[in-house]
Formats: structure tokens, sequence, C-alpha cells
């Protein structure tokens, strides 16, 4: 990903109709060479279903997760394949990540571990999805499956 790319992801059920569910998190996974690099949680979706994901805010994770484990954040996102997957984390997958960060991170992150764990990712799934990064802003319908 390039520092002018931005990434649109919108949630739709099976018909193409958006759903509109706020509160959703979702997952960005990175490649090297085809081989997974790291993920980062984006979102929470806003009150039309929408999650705007912009170079600016994951590299400023990348840096946060950096300062963390140095070993394991050091390849830039320039460096990253152009081919991303986005993948819609359960419920469940994100209280554990939420209570993870807060003790890896000593408390530092309570903001970012409340929104996890405030997420409606318990109300909705979808499958992942592999998209190839457009020159600008790529934009993607992530087809949800509401629990009802």
């Amino acid at each position: 990903m390039k520092s002018n790319q931005s990434i649109i992801v919108q949630l739709v059920d099976s018909t193409g109709k958006i759903i509109r569910q706020d509160g959703v998190i979702i997952t960005i996974a990175f490649f090297l060479r085809g081989k997974y690099r790291y993920g980062f949680k984006v979102g929470p979706s806003d009150e039309h279903g929408s999650i705007h994901i912009y170079y600016v805010d994951l590299e400023e994770s990348r840096l946060r997760d950096l300062a963390i484990q140095p070993m394991d954040f050091k390849t830039r996102f320039e460096e990253c394949d152009d081919v991303v997957e986005i993948r819609m984390p359960t419920g469940d997958e994100l209280i554990r990540a939420a209570d993870i960060l807060t003790t890896m991170e000593r408390g530092k992150c309570k903001d970012l571990a409340f929104i996890w764990k405030q997420a409606t990712n318990y109300q909705i799934s979808a499958d992942t999805v592999a998209i190839q990064l457009e020159k600008r802003e790529s934009r993607i319908e992530m087809c949800c499956h509401v629990r009802t």
C-alpha cells in the first residue's frame, strides 16, 4: 500500500443491498512475496456500513506496534504486495484481541481495546475477501450475513 492509496469497504448482503451496520471492525492483512506479513484491525464502520481505510491511519498503527514488537513490524507498507485480504473477526476474537492488547501495552491502548469490545461483530459475519489495490482508491463490497 502506498501513501496515496485508500480502501473503502461497504457492507452488503448477498443481493448487493447496503447493510447499514455501524460498529463493525474488520482486519486488513498484508503480504510480502505472497506470505502473510501482518494484519491490522480497522473501523468501526459508520452508520452507513462503510469503513474507510487510509494509509496514514495504518502507518500510525504500524509504528505503534513497531515500538512494542520491533522484530515484527519493520516492513513498510510500500514493500508489501498489492493484494490485501479483508476479513471480519468474530466478536469473541475481538474480545481476546482487546485483552491481549491491554496486557501487552500495559493499559496504554484502553480506548482501542474498548472500541474492539464494543464492536457489533456478534451481529454479523462475512467471508474473507482478497483485493488488488488500485492506484488511488480501492472499493470493495463485503458480502455479509446478518444474524437474527
